[in-house]
C-alpha cells in the first residue's frame, strides 16, 4: 500500500503542477 500511495501522491504533484501551468496561460491569452 505504501507504495501505491507514494505514486498517488505523485501523480497529485504533477496534477497540480500541470494545472497551474494551464492557468497561466489562460492568464496569458485574456490579456
Amino acid at each position: 500500500m505504501k507504495e501505491s500511495t507514494e505514486i498517488l501522491e505523485i501523480l497529485t504533484a504533477m496534477v497540480e503542477k500541470y494545472l497551474e501551468l494551464v492557468e497561466q496561460e489562460e492568464d496569458e491569452r485574456i490579456e
